[in-house]
């Protein structure tokens, strides 16, 4: 266990709240090695933070002085103590510049992922805005929602359904092509194209639960859609 060590997380970012509670819960890190940005005090830390780098790579503080980590290294610093393999593997140069590279990826998209903004009056953690990361987060949405929909037409015959998938998205495009962050909306509104995806595919090699799944990927999508476009209205 990292008793020498303190995770700082965004705790208005739900899936960095789940992760950092799951490091705690498996016994990688104690209770008071978890704090969120929210309730610590940074200029105690200035120093020793990188403020700018830790909103888009998560801190691991050395509570007796020594380097902090940031990123996939202080994931793999805390992995490490339960799986030793685990840095030496990721030590290796090709894997080492995937990790990093998806580490990226789902840094600087995480809010869009999680769809939340920082309350008014909060302290602000965002990851700064990567048009690069960004446009292939995008991408990666359209190749996940896209396959499973020809996966599920060529098994069912059911190409309706890409009909409908094609004219709510341009719905959607048109909905926020005036909006002036509609940059920075694109991943917001295409993620939902990513569980979509990955059920349409399930449903396209298990014929016996096809329906089911497929229903279950439009009811979610739709879920997703709504919290989506209720943020994009209020912004």
């Amino acid at each position: 266990m990292a008793t020498q060590k303190t995770i700082l997380y965004d705790d208005n970012c739900p899936l960095c709240c789940w992760y950092t509670d799951a490091f705690v819960q498996t016994g990688l890190l104690t209770p008071e090695g978890r704090q969120s940005f929210t309730n610590t005090s940074l200029e105690d830390l200035e120093n020793r933070l990188d403020l700018a780098r830790s909103k888009d790579e998560i801190p691991l503080l050395d509570d007796h002085g020594g380097p902090t980590l940031y990123g996939i290294d202080s994931l793999l610093f805390l992995l490490g103590q339960r799986w030793a393999w685990m840095p030496k593997i990721a030590r290796f140069a090709p894997i080492n510049w995937f990790l990093r590279r998806l580490y990226k990826l789902i840094s600087y998209n995480r809010r869009v992922i999680v769809a939340k903004e920082t309350p008014a009056g909060a302290f602000d953690c965002s990851p700064q805005f990567n048009y690069f990361y960004r446009y292939v987060y995008i991408l990666l949405t359209l190749l996940v929602g896209a396959s499973g929909l020809l996966a599920y037409g060529l098994t069912n015959g059911t190409w309706y359904l890409l009909g409908l998938i094609t004219l709510f998205l341009l719905f959607l495009l048109l909905k926020i092509k005036e909006h002036p962050k509609r940059v920075n909306y694109l991943g917001l509104i295409f993620t939902p194209f990513i569980p979509m995806g990955v059920l349409l595919w399930v449903a396209a090699f298990f014929p016996i639960l096809s329906l089911a799944f497929a229903g279950f990927s439009g009811l979610l999508g739709g879920w997703m859609w709504y919290r989506r476009l209720a943020l994009v209205n209020t912004n």
